[in-house]
């Protein structure tokens, strides 16, 4: 996609997959942070959550910014110490680095989306919220056929937890998610 994409607005292929990962750095930001405001209520919550991701980020990869602005080699440190470390050892999508894969990259956006739209859902009861999520559900499947299965047990699972007693209300629920994650990942299973 993006190697047709690119030459057709002038672009070369490198800036093509560069500004593609930047876009999906943004709405994976985003979502991240829609996420964190509906999931963590008060502000103290938000600073928690915001000091656990950054003790997410393995220890060498932290030394990648001050690789590139200060002159790290004449100390003895290896230029750009922690990004093969990063990129490659862990799996996260949005923390990963400009480095790793744009689908990884997506299909954290997505997930993250996908949870974020769904925790909206549950909190106002709003079926635009549930209709974003299945959408969001469905292109995953599109592009990255692994997260949807995450996203439609976790998220059933949750729906049907959520209702309680009354579970048969979420019936419905439950087969839009479904039913939309599995429409997205049916054309890539022949």
């Amino acid at each position: 996609f993006i190697a047709r994409l690119a030459p057709l607005v002038g672009l070369s292929l490198d800036w093509g997959f560069f500004l593609t990962q930047v876009v999906l750095y943004i709405l994976g930001a985003y979502a991240l942070f829609a996420a964190v405001r509906l999931f963590m209520p008060t502000s103290r919550q938000r600073w928690a959550a915001l000091g656990v991701m950054l003790l997410a980020v393995p220890i060498p990869s932290l030394l990648v910014l001050p690789s590139l602005l200060l002159p790290l080699e004449k100390l003895g440190i290896p230029p750009m110490p922690g990004v093969g470390f990063f990129v490659w050892n862990t799996s996260d999508g949005l923390l990963h680095g400009m480095f790793g894969s744009i689908l990884v990259t997506y299909g954290t956006a997505a997930t993250i989306a996908s949870f974020a739209f769904l925790a909206a859902y549950m909190r106002t009861e709003k079926w635009a919220y549930l209709i974003g999520a299945s959408a969001t559900v469905f292109v995953c499947g599109l592009v990255h056929p692994y997260e949807p299965f995450l996203i439609c047990a976790a998220g059933c699972i949750a729906l049907v937890l959520w209702r309680g007693t009354n579970w048969r209300r979420s019936v419905p629920e439950v087969a839009m998610l479904g039913i939309s994650g599995a429409l997205g990942v049916a054309p890539l299973s022949y």
